[in-house]
């Protein structure tokens, strides 16, 4: 019997890894399957690639790229450009310029999809999004989790990006979903049990101090880097409310719907979609002054 922990959609967020890690150890985890998006959205960039090449160093460990690698790689070869301090894109930045040398090496050895062979057990397939698109979205029983399920070289496939915790199981075989590390204000994770038969999954949720922890989020150097952005994340570590993807889906239609170009405009536009979904904020015209000054 092998047991294997399942992290993925860490996004930076070091206290979370910390519950996740513990836990799956105290249950007998002998290895790891790191399923990528391990930065961005929370400031603890470095601490949280300390934290993984700690757990690389001791253990058995099978780690492939996020969407959010791809971005940061991008941005480094010259490909993505426009990040500025913003709403928009300042989490980004503000990962991208505190990344050391040894961690940006690191992110450029990460494959898009891994096969993971364990002995006495079934083989996995591991991916981010979909073993095709490091971005797609595997809803259970949506086309797209079942078309990517026909395809699949082995029986079992383990993937994350959707952050929603899942197990489905189509023409004999099984996609595993652990969930996100970093999510709203819980900790999720998953333990993999092997026998020569197959997989089983324990789907774990976690609580940490997310109350303090939103704190030091807004304390840290990524609060004038990413306003609002950062009253958003803490806002959801408070009170675990759905807040991130729609204020990102909200407010990146309204730019387009109202065609937007200028910056100070298309802050306000963030600024206001937060406002709507009750996230409190200093007034606007304090956080464009910090934001412009940074």
């Amino acid at each position: 019997m092998k047991k294997l922990g399942v992290l993925g959609d860490i996004h930076s967020c070091a206290p979370a890894l910390r519950a996740c890690v513990a836990r799956l150890l105290a249950e007998g985890a002998e290895g790891f399957l790191l399923l990528g998006d391990y930065l961005t959205n929370c400031p603890d960039s470095e601490e949280t690639m300390d934290q993984l090449r700690d757990l690389m160093a001791r253990y058995p460990c099978y780690a492939l790229r996020g969407n959010r690698e791809e971005y940061l790689l991008r941005w480094q070869s010259g490909e993505e450009k426009g990040w500025t301090p913003s709403p928009k894109t300042g989490s980004l930045l503000y990962t991208a310029i505190h990344l050391s040398e040894e961690s940006w090496r690191w992110l450029e050895t990460l494959p898009q999809t891994l096969r993971v062979e364990v002995a006495g057990c079934p083989p996995l397939r591991i991916a981010h999004g979909s073993p095709q698109v490091t971005r797609g979205f595997l809803y259970p029983n949506y086309r797209a989790c079942r078309e990517a399920l026909e395809k699949l070289d082995t029986d079992w496939l383990v993937c994350g990006h959707t952050h929603r915790q899942g197990i489905f199981r189509w023409q004999g075989r099984t996609l595993i979903n652990p969930g996100a590390v970093h999510w709203r204000n819980t900790a999720c994770c998953a333990l993999l049990t092997g026998t020569a038969d197959g997989w089983t999954a324990e789907l774990l949720t976690l609580p940490y101090d997310t109350g303090a922890y939103a704190r030091q989020v807004l304390q840290s150097g990524m609060a004038p880097m990413a306003p609002v952005w950062t009253q958003v994340v803490a806002e959801e570590l408070c009170t675990g409310g759905d807040l991130l993807e729609p204020w990102i889906a909200g407010s990146i239609a309204g730019v387009k719907q109202k065609g937007l170009t200028d910056a100070r405009e298309v802050f306000g536009c963030w600024y206001r979609q937060a406002e709507e979904l009750g996230v409190p904020l200093p007034p606007l015209e304090e956080m464009l002054a910090a934001c412009l000054s940074t």
